[in-house]
């Protein structure tokens, strides 16, 4: 992971740190999920590298509990996320600009 790299995985575990805070007071299961990626936001914050491999706590809120209310929260999870096990900034963007056109293509085609 390059230093480009790392401050961007930093830049997007602020942010999603940020959104899980404005919920975390309302929201008992905001609360657990922000526990649960308090070591690799920190780990994250300090530019240390962070294994494509390593798993990602907390998607089961998403999809099991009730976060899919705050979308806000959901997609700065998913970035953080889908960041990580990209590896790099450059294959992030390409995978992110995959997965719009197919989502364009998708839409204009129903």
């Amino acid at each position: 992971m390059t230093t480009k790299d790392s401050i961007k995985l930093r830049q997007l575990a602020i942010e999603l740190e940020h959104t899980a805070l404005r919920y975390a007071l309302q929201n008992q299961e905001v609360q657990k999920l922000l526990n649960s990626l308090k070591d690799i936001i920190e780990r994250a914050k300090t530019l240390e590298r962070i294994d494509s491999e390593e798993r990602i706590p907390g998607q089961h809120w998403f999809s099991e509990g009730e976060l899919s209310k705050y979308p806000d929260l959901e997609n700065a999870y998913a970035c953080f996320s889908i960041f990580i096990a990209a590896g790099s900034l450059e294959n992030y963007e390409r995978l992110l600009s995959t997965v719009k056109k197919a989502t364009t293509h998708r839409t204009t085609h129903l």
